[in-house]
């Protein structure tokens, strides 16, 4: 969860920042990214060890959630600083697990896990961002977007609704519940 917030603000500070904003990113995205590829796309302690859940490639028991972080990342590194190596990866690992991006989240009849819907509209909405929009990555990335909305339109989430929303057309009648949903809940309900 960590690593998805902590991208998405490299990724919006870039975007939206001023010059200084821009300069702060570039130094912590190629931070982000060099730690992977120096630690076998694995997520690492301060101390040096691995962290609990941060492999975040491993063969054929690659969870797609974790390789859209990865690729993400690779993404936003490239797209950034136009560092080669930081593309290169990105192929590598696109060329490899292609296939698992269109379904960043699985729902098995009873076990979900609605936490992990956030993160993976966030990885395929940045991946989606840093892509040009005829291109075939592009299109896989689309396609797990709908997939996402597919299994969590009843949801109402408004953020999801909002990454995803960027790309792929949501009904009316889904983005009507959304915007209901986000008029009953006041800072004074929830607080």
């Amino acid at each position: 969860d960590q690593a998805t917030g902590h991208l998405l603000g490299i990724f919006y500070a870039y975007n939206y920042g001023d010059a200084e904003c821009q300069n702060k990113a570039k130094i912590l995205i190629r931070g982000f990214a060099d730690e992977l590829i120096n630690n076998n796309y694995c997520l690492i302690n301060q101390d040096g060890t691995p962290t609990k859940h941060g492999k975040l490639i491993n063969g054929i028991l690659t969870d797609p959630l974790r390789l859209t972080l990865c690729l993400a990342t690779f993404s936003v590194a490239w797209t950034i600083t136009q560092d080669p190596i930081y593309f290169e990866h990105y192929e590598k690992l696109y060329a490899k697990y292609g296939p698992l991006i269109k379904y960043p989240k699985v729902k098995l009849l009873w076990v979900d896990t609605k936490y992990d819907t956030h993160r993976a509209a966030i990885h395929l909405s940045i991946l989606a961002d840093c892509e040009p929009v005829e291109s075939k990555r592009y299109k896989a990335y689309c396609q797990g977007m709908k997939n996402i909305w597919k299994l969590e339109n009843k949801s109402s989430n408004t953020w999801v609704a909002f990454l995803i929303g960027k790309h792929i057309e949501i009904p009316q009648e889904d983005i009507a519940t959304c915007i209901q949903m986000l008029k009953e809940f006041t800072l004074e309900d929830k607080q």
